[in-house]
């Protein structure tokens, strides 16, 4: 092998390698959430294939090019991923035992990501201090290259599917130099990029689906639904859990300004205005697929004012305050860690009006005694409302939650106050929710 070759080999490998490493954690997110501590699982167990790969491979030669067909083999058996996560989580109720499990299927890539290296040093015949670090530079920018372009521009533009087709074509690309006919099957391989397109909307954070049923228009992100539809009555809510929040209402002094941090397909903000069309609605949503589905999908009307940020950077540069903040910040089965801490609360209270309540969506999952109990931590008057599904409604407020009109129609179930014995953590921004890999239901909430 000449040294382009050999380098361009090493590049191409460093990509692959990193790119599916970026890749991974957001193939788990939909059944098993988002946390550091998943990604540690990840990038352990790519650190622990390449090293397997490395050992192996300075101990005994391997055929370059049986490894790249094994590296394509074991791509392709990524790209039913879906079905093997579905049975992990059916098969086993352990949830750190399911993630460890999930990574397994990224092992056998990263092992031979790992023994191609020792072949291209051996290939490059040069000695061991210019091999390396030839090759260590070729790979080094390369996986630099797969983690930016996977993460900021393969995310918006491709599915997973496509992806994963997208890194095979990749490692196609390395058998040119040994017989050029291979030059057909990367135009086949980019032909399936594009006819494996579904129905997913592409954004930087999660995929996106919209599915119909039974007069039903359902929202997925992150494999869970976000929003629905109904289109026989377009402007009333289509999910309990939706009925529920609005009703906390109920229990504020007044609804003159209202805060939604978390858009998703905007239908409670577009209940609330058609019932209430002259409250002054303000929404917040990170992801501007989420807004432009809310707006074109879900027809959320224009009066409602939508910020495209983050939630706490929002509240740290707004000056408005409001009578009710509802906050419904969920992709995955876990919320983002900075938007359940002692912090983020404190943030929250400030931009409450007198008597202004705070209204979240949490689910029977992950610590939820230690997310009320770090409410409690600002808030003195908490009031929780079970749903029938996996979701729980707190209602925040300073002052005593009381009913005082019926804006919304009373939910299947009574508010409660919360008194809590349970033992649970105060999530901080030093150590919250990202801390914890266990989620586990909640027997004193369901």
């Amino acid at each position: 092998m000449n040294y382009f070759v050999v380098l361009s080999s090493a590049f191409i490998n460093g990509f692959v390698a990193l790119a599916l490493e970026v890749l991974a954690p957001r193939m788990i997110a939909p059944y098993f959430g988002q946390s550091p501590a998943i990604w540690a699982i990840v990038i352990s167990t790519f650190l622990l294939g390449l090293s397997l790969g490395y050992w192996l491979g300075a101990n005994k030669n391997f055929n370059l090019y049986r490894l790249y067909l094994f590296n394509i083999f074991f791509l392709i058996a990524l790209l039913f991923y879906r079905e093997i996560f579905a049975i992990l989580d059916v098969t086993y109720s352990y949830p750190t035992l399911q993630i460890m499990l999930a990574n397994l299927i990224f092992l056998p890539n990263a092992i031979i990501f790992g023994l191609i290296s020792p072949q291209l040093a051996r290939a490059i015949g040069e000695s061991a201090q210019k091999s390396y670090g030839y090759l260590a530079a070729a790979a080094t920018v390369g996986g630099i290259l797969g983690c930016l372009v996977t993460s900021l521009f393969l995310f918006e533009w491709l599915n997973t599917l496509q992806i994963l087709f997208s890194l095979i074509s990749l490692i196609l690309l390395l058998f040119i130099p040994v017989n050029k006919k291979w030059l057909i099957a990367v135009p086949a391989l980019i032909a399936l990029i594009f006819l494996s397109r579904d129905d997913s909307y592409k954004s930087k954070y999660q995929d996106i689906h919209i599915t119909t049923e039974n007069n039903l228009v359902f929202l997925w992100a992150g494999g869970n639904i976000q929003s629905a539809m109904n289109l026989k009555n377009e402007n009333e809510p289509a999910i309990e859990y939706i009925s529920t929040m609005l009703s906390g209402l109920n229990y504020s002094n007044k609804t003159e300004h209202v805060l939604f941090l978390g858009l998703g397909g905007g239908s409670m903000a577009k209940s609330l205005h058609y019932k209430y069309p002259n409250i002054n609605i303000t929404a917040v949503e990170f992801d501007p697929t989420m807004i432009e589905l809310a707006r074109n999908t879900f027809r959320l009307p224009k009066a409602i004012t939508i910020y495209n940020q983050d939630a706490r950077m929002f509240l740290k540069n707004d000056l408005n305050k409001y009578d009710a903040i509802f906050l419904d910040c969920y992709s995955t089965i876990t919320p983002p860690a900075h938007l359940v801490t002692l912090e983020f609360y404190q943030l929250l209270k400030e931009h409450l009006t007198p008597g202004g309540i705070v209204v979240s969506n949490l689910l029977r999952f992950s610590y939820i005694e230690s997310q009320i109990a770090t409410q409690y931590q600002v808030f003195s008057n908490i009031k929780t409302i079970k749903t029938n599904s996996f979701n729980l409604i707190s209602l925040a407020s300073t002052l005593p939650i009381e009913f005082k009109s019926e804006s919304f129609p009373a939910p299947a179930f009574a508010a409660e106050d919360y008194k809590s014995t349970a033992p649970a953590n105060i999530f901080t921004d030093i150590k919250s929710i990202g801390q914890y890999i266990h989620l586990r239901s909640s027997k004193e909430f369901l």
